[in-house]
């Protein structure tokens, strides 16, 4: 049991990381001159793209405003409804406990979909809209002596959550996935199935009824 409630434990705290990720700060792209003064700062997030900390109509920090990154939107109410329904699998059921298979494929399915979702935004997301647009991952700093500027390439609270919440919830997930995995084989084995149509055609015997019907015939026989 401590083998399982582990991980459980941990993909809870992970799911919490995941939701609380997508609406923090991702990544971070600044600009500062040769006196270390900052002229150009812009943060992203998944939902609202690309803001700053700048007043609107600054023409320096405009400019090096990045382009929006085009993550696709529904990306995020996906995972926010996988999220759900993986702690509603936790609190439901364990993989052991549950007393139908096919429920259980059901519910490793949502596991499934959920490590792939977070493999998007961990792997997938610098790999195709970080990298593209010509924003370094994880950190770089960049300087620029013909203009006299530095830039600051850097991941910030969002992603970092994501990955920890991805190494929190890997565990039980693959648990899960492979339990349900080795249930599915083991039912499959001719001695379970056969055991299994047998309890399907077996009409339950009554005992008492039975004993009642012998008890009936009984009295019958006597009074003849």
């Amino acid at each position: 049991m401590k083998m399982v409630s582990y991980p459980k434990l941990m993909l809870l705290v992970g799911v919490i990381l995941l939701f609380v990720s997508l609406f923090l700060e991702w990544y971070s792209f600044q600009v500062v001159d040769l006196n270390n003064v900052l002229i150009a700062s812009w943060s992203y997030n998944l939902f609202y793209e690309w803001t700053t900390e700048f007043p609107s109509g600054i023409t320096v920090n405009e400019e090096y405003k990045p382009l929006n990154l085009g993550v696709p939107f529904y990306f995020n109410i996906l995972f926010i409804i996988t999220l759900v329904l993986s702690v509603g699998v936790i609190f439901s059921r364990d993989s052991h406990e549950s007393k139908k298979l096919t429920n259980t494929r059901y519910f490793s399915y949502i596991f499934g979909f959920l490590l792939a979702l977070t493999i998007f935004y961990v792997i997938l997301f610098p790999s195709f809209y970080l990298y593209p647009n010509e924003l370094y991952f994880p950190v770089l700093t960049n300087v620029d002596s013909e203009l006299g500027i530095t830039k600051n390439y850097t991941i910030s609270t969002g992603y970092i959550l994501q990955l920890i919440g991805f190494i929190l919830i890997f565990p039980y997930s693959v648990y899960y996935i492979l339990s349900t995995f080795v249930q599915e084989r083991n039912y499959r084995l001719p001695e379970i199935q056969i055991e299994e149509i047998i309890k399907e055609i077996q009409e339950p015997i009554d005992i008492d009824e039975f004993i009642a019907e012998e008890e009936l015939v009984f009295k019958e026989e006597r009074y003849k």
